[in-house]
């Protein structure tokens, strides 16, 4: 049959006498999702699935590229470096195409065109394939089409291992690299919406695409429950419910939180602080996932306000939390109208960079970054009256104008300068004795060590600086969540005494 015969819509007649066209219609009827057919010019092309058994790992040699949640950074020793290199495990890998055409002389005179498209196999192992096919030909002279795919598929299912081996080596393509993370993320999707799953809240069957799946434990409910579910959670501020909501994972989570919320401090040498930082500075659903449900009913502003407000829900209950055990780590940015708080991962450092507002400043002084070489007030403070040892000045102060101890400290430190200093130390004492004088109503800060002065109110003291809980009476720092216990535990030195001098009281 000539070409010409072919319809215009690309299907041939429904008998033809052309060998080609018939091969080319059993191939289409046997793998009919596998095979695209162009009929009229004798062209086509077959993917071949590749299906794993197990996860693979693949592998990428960059030493500029940045980590992603789904990369680790390991270091591998060679005899002359050290390389970086990053890796993924994935399910899916893409597949081999293979294009076709057949010719005039085809199948008896001439064997198929064909090409070998794949990012899975080596070079050596496509020439290998090359070969193979063109001997299939040559030993039968024949239709070989479907034995040309058949190979290659039997190749796939039963040799993988053997041609890929347990990994696949990017080298530095590093677009090769994230192909194979797309394609796998978006086959995974795939497989997930066609399944279909129970869910747990209605007990109703929905396929994949209408639900949610939790990666953490792998549960999965319909998207509709848990939009009515977080929706309600997150409008009258329950956010610690919002997470997977199957009954072991409420269990584990009620478990973590009162784990931590029992805690009155820590001991900071047998502190887990990446197992407090995994569970509970983290939320238990990623901001992406709750976007996706809440936006399955509304699709608009509505959905982005509720997503901010379980934000803000949690970071200020995050806060909270880290206040009780980590007071010295919270700090408020400093900068004028900036509400944020930042928490310090690394005390020894004082550089504070403000998240919101990209402030840098120092942690001892609340002024901006002045540098390291830099001694600010608070840091120097062991220090402060030109390294003149305290002892030193309290001599001064207690020795006679001419004194021999006078005149020998004049003659070490320079009489000008001890006498600055010796008034200076002076004055901070008296300072000093006015702030424990608990008729004056001042208090430090125990955080930022900015003066206060109670004018009015209760014990429970809040600094106008870095909002900080404190004891008017004691000094020690309150739980944000529930700073009034302080003054109902029996063992506290400030049991019931939160209005103690209290201006007013005691006239009444």
């Amino acid at each position: 049959m000539d070409t010409e015969q072919l319809l215009d819509d690309n299907v041939p007649e429904e008998f033809s006498d052309d060998i080609r066209i018939q091969e080319l219609q059993s191939l289409e009827a046997i793998y009919s999702n596998k095979t695209d057919i162009d009929y009229k010019n004798l062209t086509g092309c077959a993917t071949i699935p590749i299906r794993l058994e197990k996860d693979i790992e693949i592998i990428l040699h960059d030493e500029n590229l940045q980590a992603s949640d789904k990369q680790v950074e390991m270091n591998v020793g060679t005899e002359n470096t050290d390389r970086h290199i990053w890796k993924d495990k994935i399910k899916n890998l893409p597949p081999i195409q293979v294009k076709f055409r057949v010719t005039e002389k085809y199948p008896f005179e001439e064997p198929p065109e064909f090409e070998i498209n794949t990012t899975v196999l080596s070079d050596g192992d496509v020439a290998s394939l090359y070969s193979s096919l063109h001997k299939l030909w040559d030993d039968f002279k024949d239709q070989v089409l479907y034995a040309l795919i058949d190979y290659i598929q039997e190749k796939i299912d039963n040799h993988l291992e053997t041609l890929i081996g347990s990994l696949i080596d990017c080298g530095t393509d590093i677009e090769k690299y994230r192909n194979f993370q797309e394609f796998n993320v978006s086959e995974v999707k795939s497989q997930f919406d066609n399944e279909t799953f129970t869910c747990d809240i209605c007990q109703d069957d929905f396929k994949g695409a209408n639900c949610s799946k939790f990666d953490s434990c792998g549960h999965v409910f319909c998207n509709g429950c848990l939009y009515d579910y977080f929706l309600s959670l997150i409008k009258t501020g329950d956010i610690d419910k919002v997470h997977c909501p199957h009954f072991q994972c409420t269990k584990k989570f009620i478990q973590l939180k009162e784990k931590y919320l029992r805690l009155d401090g820590i001991n900071i040498d047998t502190f887990n602080f990446n197992e407090f930082k995994a569970n509970i500075m983290t939320p238990p659903i990623t901001f992406e996932l709750l976007s996706r449900i809440l936006n399955f009913k509304d699709s608009g502003s509505g959905a982005e306000a509720m997503v901010k407000r379980y934000q803000d829900l949690f970071i200020k209950q995050q806060y909270d939390l880290i206040s009780k055990l980590f007071p010295a780590r919270l700090v408020s940015c400093p900068r004028v109208g900036c509400p944020e708080q930042i928490f310090r991962e690394n005390t020894s450092d004082p550089l504070v960079i403000c998240r919101r507002c990209k402030y840098a400043f120092c942690n001892d002084c609340h002024k901006s970054w002045h540098g390291s070489y830099y001694k600010c007030v608070k840091k120097n403070k062991s220090h402060m009256y030109s390294d003149i040892p305290i002892e030193e000045l309290d001599l001064w102060l207690e020795s006679e104008e001419n004194s021999k101890d006078r005149i020998r400290l004049g003659y070490l430190y320079g009489k000008a300068l001890i006498r600055k200093m010796a008034n200076e130390y002076l004055m901070d004492k008296m300072f000093n004795d006015m702030l424990n004088d608990e008729n004056q109503g001042l208090r430090k800060c125990p955080t930022c060590e900015i003066i206060i002065q109670r004018l009015d109110g209760c014990n429970k003291m809040c600094c106008s600086s870095c909002r900080t809980f404190f004891c008017n009476l004691c000094g020690c720092y309150l739980d944000y969540s529930r700073p009034y216990d302080h003054y109902k535990d029996f063992e506290s030195p400030c049991y019931g005494r939160l209005f103690e001098g209290m201006p007013g009281l005691e006239e009444e």
